[in-house]
């Protein structure tokens, strides 16, 4: 099972299936964190803000120290500046600005000075600006009454961001608090116990934002050298996003669980094919060679791999078919002279006879032992060209001078034929298997002369062009008819066989021919017309470079 294909598919599509759910529901559920984090920063740095410019709006003492106790409620303001120092009772007047920083204004000239370059702080402000509860309050004018007095405890009542009117309520998730220069608590609210401000420490720059435990806080410098400082509980956040990570984590198994089904349905589907191949395959043995796989029931990839293996099959059935009638012609061929030496020793035997007769006997016995030698020798020469071993011996050799020696041997059996050779040969020279090329040019010669008719001619040629040589073996015979062209280089084939077996022919020449051509890396062809004669052409490479030059343009 560990080397299942369809396992291995299945494997790899969980796999990759998985970690592409897994790092989606992760970036989506980081996304969705991050935008909380988000709206809670923007939340507070909102608030923050805000307190820090409420601030901003009080005489920079209330936020240096604390006074010891307010006016009474039914003091009148005093007339002309406000004093220097504070009333008598310990505490100081705590007024609303001039919006404008209008000098003619009672006591406009101690608005709190703003930052560096911008002022007094509250230059700017107009109507509908300030904190909550004046923001309608029309601006004083110069030859009016002063402006009216706001208590301690009016400006402690309004300083809240908006919106956090329920920060006291035990639900809330919310909190802040202010801190004086000198520690001192300016206001707090929400679940503030045990905050201090040196527990909350100082912000490296204007404000920073912080996890603190379960609480995001936002920490500010405030104007006078306050400090600000805005929370909020994560942990119904933190709540709301485990709950989601559940869901996500969820979705993604029933994605992954369906995704799982769909792909083994898939990998079902892609080694139905595989199997039925299989299966086909198993079923072709020696004795049934002819089943084929169905190319139309395949996919298009493995409907290639079909169209191959059956192309292979084509080609086993054709050999074992070869294989078998060579084996019977083979057998064929060699019981013939086994039966001359056979008959003709028991003929031999079954009385005494005169020398001559005994002579005669053997001689018979030793032109059968002849043939059935050529023959063996004929098969050993094509089961070593079908090895790939026919031009083990290769060497540098001269081909006219082994065409030229061969015409010579072949000249007497030619003339007893009355058949005449001409040749015209060039000196050679290529590497190859002397023997085998001396085989080659003598079975040509050969049949020209044997299938030739009386007083007909064979004529010979070497020449040497474009990097080949080119043998050429034409003969005035019987030639070939077209149905026989087909089969002429298969083993054991004759064209006449009575012909052939009279002249001592064993139908392996020409099927040796092309193995030598073959093993040489050449090219060998014919022409033949019937009555006319049959030419063969042989062309074969002066070097090992040309074999693939041949190879191409054939």
């Amino acid at each position: 099972m560990g080397k299942s294909i369809r396992w291995r598919l299945q494997f790899w599509y969980g796999l990759i299936l998985a970690g592409t759910v897994g790092g989606f529901a992760a970036l989506l559920y980081f996304e969705i964190r991050s935008s909380r984090l988000q709206e809670v920063d923007k939340d507070l740095s909102a608030a923050a803000n805000y307190l820090d410019v409420f601030l901003r709006t009080a005489p920079r003492h209330e936020l240096v120290e604390e006074g010891a106790r307010r006016p009474p409620p039914d003091a009148s303001p005093p007339e002309g500046p406000p004093p220097d120092g504070p009333f008598p009772d310990g505490s100081r007047p705590f007024r609303q600005p001039d919006p404008f920083g209008v000098k003619g204004g009672k006591w406009a000239d101690h608005a709190p000075p703003g930052p560096k370059g911008l002022g007094p702080r509250m230059k700017g402000f107009g109507p509908g600006s300030g904190p909550p509860g004046e923001k309608d309050r029309p601006p004083p004018r110069p030859d009016g009454p002063p402006v009216p007095l706001r208590t301690r405890q009016q400006f402690l009542d309004q300083l809240s961001p908006p919106g956090w009117a329920s920060v006291e309520s035990p639900s809330s998730d919310r909190y802040f608090a202010i801190w004086r220069n000198d520690g001192s608590v300016l206001k707090s609210a929400g679940t503030t116990d045990g905050i201090t401000r040196d527990v909350v420490g100082e912000p490296g720059y204007y404000s920073i934002t912080r996890d603190r435990g379960s609480m995001r806080e936002v920490v500010m410098r405030g104007p006078g050298d306050t400090l600000i400082l805005v929370g909020r509980s994560t942990v119904r956040m933190t709540a709301d996003l485990r709950a989601f990570a559940w869901q996500l984590a969820g979705t993604g198994v029933l994605v992954l669980m369906v995704g799982l089904v769909g792909g083994w349905v898939i990998s079902s589907r892609i080694v139905r094919p595989i199997r039925q191949i299989t299966e086909t395959a198993a079923g072709i043995s020696a004795a049934s060679l002819s089943g084929r796989i169905e190319t139309a029931a395949v996919e298009n990839e493995l409907a290639d791999l079909a169209g191959v293996l059956n192309a292979m099959f084509a080609r086993l059935e054709g050999a074992f078919a070869r294989q078998a009638q060579f084996t019977a012609d083979a057998s064929h061929e060699l019981r013939t002279p086994l039966a001359v030496i056979k008959s003709n020793a028991e003929l031999a035997l079954s009385r005494p006879r005169e020398s001559e007769e005994y002579r005669r006997t053997i001689e018979a016995c030793r032109k059968a032992a002849d043939r059935m030698t050529g023959i063996v020798d004929g098969l050993l020469l094509l089961a070593r060209a079908d090895n790939g071993r026919l031009d083990s011996r290769t060497e540098a050799i001269d081909l006219g001078e082994i065409v030229d020696e061969t015409v010579g041997l072949l000249t007497a059996m030619a003339g007893e034929k009355g058949v005449r050779i001409s040749a015209d040969i060039d000196t050679v020279q290529l590497p190859g298997d002397a023997e085998a090329l001396g085989r080659l040019v003598s079975n040509l010669l050969v049949n020209a002369v044997l299938y030739n008719r009386p007083g007909g001619s064979v004529s010979v040629s070497l020449r040497a062009a474009r990097g080949s040589v080119v043998l050429t073996v034409a003969d005035s015979g019987c030639g070939i008819s077209e149905e026989d062209q087909s089969h002429i280089f298969e083993r054991f084939f004759r064209v006449d066989r009575a012909r052939s077996r009279a002249s001592g022919g064993t139908g392996l020449g020409l099927a040796i021919c092309r193995s030598i051509v073959d093993a040489h890396g050449g090219v060998i062809g014919f022409t033949s017309q019937v009555n006319e004669g049959t030419t063969f052409k042989v062309r074969l490479p002066l070097s090992r470079q040309g074999v693939s030059a041949i190879a191409e343009e054939n």
